[in-house]
């Protein structure tokens, strides 16, 4: 964790489990279902509180300085989560190349596995959990290493996935923007090309993994 004023001292350039969640409800509901979190062995901080959502968008800024770092991430969703997968994103975890690289296991599940695949843009609602490896490093010199690891991360988790993709947390880097689309879309691309011709025919929105107008 970076020494970030914004961040509990005792927490400052320390590496650190985070155990992160969000209750959107009544704050005294809330607490009450948050609080097993809170006992999760001994925390070294603990910032749970009601706080406006613009607060939760901007938590994890610090962890990111603007124009500081060089980062590749890559994600994958995962059908569930057994013992051998969570070894895995352990040890990968405990080997990270750069202090600032983070391994994120995200819990998916729930209403997002009540809605079809076919309701909404994206594809994926069967997947139970996300396995996100975000590498982060300062010196330019050390890019192929971190990148390295990221990509052996990720094939080690791998056996486990979906085989689907979430974009916002993968680079496009070993993929073209196409194939990222379609990993994360799937049967819905042919739909959304169809609304990308209608609304940006000239694929102005094209910065990002793009969907191809039809």
């Amino acid at each position: 964790m970076p020494a970030a004023p914004t961040l509990p001292p005792p927490i400052h350039n320390q590496a650190c489990l985070v155990v992160g969640g969000v209750y959107v409800g009544a704050p005294e509901d809330g607490m009450k279902r948050m609080q097993p979190l809170r006992e999760l062995g001994t925390p070294l901080a603990d910032i749970s509180q009601p706080m406006p959502f613009s607060m939760v968008q901007t938590a994890f800024d610090p962890l990111f300085p603007m124009g500081k770092l060089q980062s590749y991430w890559k994600a994958q969703n995962l059908a569930d989560l057994p013992d051998k997968v969570t070894e895995i994103i352990a040890a990968r975890a405990n080997q990270r190349p750069s202090p600032l690289t983070l391994v994120v296991t995200f819990q998916m599940g729930g209403a997002i596995n009540r809605v079809g695949p076919t309701e909404t843009a994206y594809g994926e609602r069967s997947a139970r959990w996300m396995s996100s490896i975000d590498g982060n490093w300062e010196n330019p010199a050390d890019t192929a290493a971190n990148i390295a690891w990221v990509r052996e991360s990720f094939r080690q988790i791998a056996p486990y996935s979906t085989g689907t993709t979430y974009t916002n947390f993968t680079g496009q880097a070993d993929e073209t923007a196409g194939a990222l689309t379609a990993t994360a879309y799937a049967e819905n691309m042919d739909r959304l090309r169809r609304i990308k011709a209608q609304y940006d025919p000239d694929n102005f929105f094209r910065l990002n993994p793009n969907i191809q107008p039809a």
